[in-house]
């Protein structure tokens, strides 16, 4: 998964909006969602400031084995809310 994609992950996972996130990162309008989506490049001092300031977490859980899967891009809980969903 993509540096990019771990920053929107994350963000819904924990119920903020990109406007939000934004303000306090302190990043023009609009910005993270062209980050997210992977149509702009995403600095070094960028990534710092959005996990510092703008979700307030440090940089490395972004480097995690939760972030770093690649066969599935969904957790463990998200195939269970799926399970049961489909099950009633």
């Amino acid at each position: 998964m993509k540096l990019h994609e771990r920053l929107k992950k994350y963000r819904i996972k924990n119920g903020l909006k990109q406007k939000f996130v934004e303000e306090r990162a302190g990043l023009p309008a609009k910005r993270l969602s062209a980050i997210e989506k992977g149509t702009v490049k995403l600095t070094g001092d960028e990534f710092e400031t959005i996990c510092i300031n703008g979700l307030k977490v440090n940089p490395s859980i972004f480097f995690t084995n939760e972030f770093l899967e690649t066969k599935n891009n969904t957790t463990g809980e998200d195939q269970q809310a799926a399970t049961l969903s489909r099950t009633g």
